[in-house]
């Protein structure tokens, strides 16, 4: 079972206090119907209720979209938001840069090791990879130009 914070302890205890309250409390969770919940019936409540609680959105642990949806954003969070399109925008110009700059797509390529067609997803990987010819710099560029692509297109529906 998850680990519960704080404020989830909190809800569940009070959760269990209203349950228990409540008049059809007995009728509902006396599975044997013996007049007393017993032990094992008020654990199998518990669970129940534990659960509940981890399903709702407001008892999550961390949520970044309260964050991001404040007026005032400062800091690094502020930066990223406020001035997304040009992040966004110097991401994909480094990006290509990085591929461009890429001393490995220069050099020789030698002997494809296979052909396209030829193979599952890894032979066509590892002969995407002999075309491209990257090196480290390389991939890191594609990576860069993918976030970079992908802050300045769907960047918003993060934040709003």
């Amino acid at each position: 079972m998850q680990k519960l914070t704080p404020q989830q302890k909190q809800l569940v205890v009070q959760k269990l206090r209203q349950l228990r309250a409540d008049p059809g409390f007995l009728e509902k969770y006396d599975r044997d119907g013996d007049g007393v919940v017993s032990e094992y019936e008020w654990e199998r409540v518990r669970r129940e209720v534990i659960r509940q609680v981890l399903r709702e959105p407001s008892s999550r642990a961390f949520e970044v979209s309260p964050l991001l949806r404040q007026q005032h954003r400062s800091g690094l969070i502020g930066l990223l938001i406020n001035h997304r399109e040009g992040i966004a925008t110097l991401l994909m110009v480094l990006g290509l840069a990085m591929m461009a700059l890429d001393p490995g797509f220069y050099l020789s390529r030698g002997e494809a090791p296979g052909a396209w067609g030829e193979g599952g997803l890894f032979a066509q990987l590892t002969l995407a990879q002999h075309w491209l010819n990257w090196t480290s710099q390389g991939w890191s560029g594609f990576v860069t130009l993918l976030f970079g692509a992908v802050w300045g297109k769907w960047g918003h529906v993060f934040i709003d």
